[in-house]
């Protein structure tokens, strides 16, 4: 699979020491690159990030503004994705932004206006920039909930179900965590 990556991804693998992908990383690589809606649920440090990453950023078009949101539970775990994202992301001459709470909302709509292809932040900020109508969900083509066990506890629930009602209704959803326990209900 990476041997037909892009060149400027080969030295990043190479710097990173990365030579083969992990079992999940494999598994969802082509049903991600379809568009499928996903379940993926792998312990910490099997590489989940890049299991999503990798096809999604080979399928975003640069220059094209919020092709993909990612949702995280928390500002530190958004934090990570962020810095990953943008390792990846740069080389191909695509953008993310952050948005947290807590953080400038004035500086974060001004970076909106640059058009990142890539949304990282909590649902209450995103939430927030959406009514605004500074993030505009229409051309949200994926979704992914990372640790969407802790997404869709009681405190956070109600931000993600208003996010993705606003999504096309052909948006593609990714679910990952570390953990197998959920209420299976709350993704139905």
């Amino acid at each position: 699979m990476f041997k037909n990556f892009p060149e400027q991804w080969q030295d990043l693998l190479k710097e990173k020491g990365i030579t083969t992908e992990t079992a999940i990383q494999k598994e969802l690589f082509a049903p991600i690159t379809e568009g499928d809606n996903v379940l993926g649920i792998s312990p910490t440090g099997t590489g989940k990030t890049l299991a999503y990453l990798l096809p999604l950023l080979l399928s975003l078009k640069p220059k094209k503004a919020q092709q993909l949101l990612i949702l995280a539970p928390n500002s530190e775990l958004a934090g990570q994705i962020f810095d990953v994202t943008k390792q990846w992301a740069e080389p191909l001459g695509l953008t993310a932004q952050l948005f947290l709470s807590g953080s400038s909302q004035k500086r974060q709509i001004e970076r909106l206006k640059k058009g990142p292809e890539i949304l990282i932040g909590t649902p209450g900020r995103v939430f927030e920039l959406i009514k605004l109508k500074k993030i505009k969900m229409m051309n949200v083509e994926t979704i992914i909930l990372d640790e969407f066990d802790q997404l869709l506890d009681d405190s956070q629930i109600h931000f993600v179900e208003k996010i993705t009602h606003y999504a096309p209704r052909d948006h593609q959803l990714i679910y990952m965590s570390a953990t197998t326990k959920f209420d299976q209900e709350k993704i139905a």
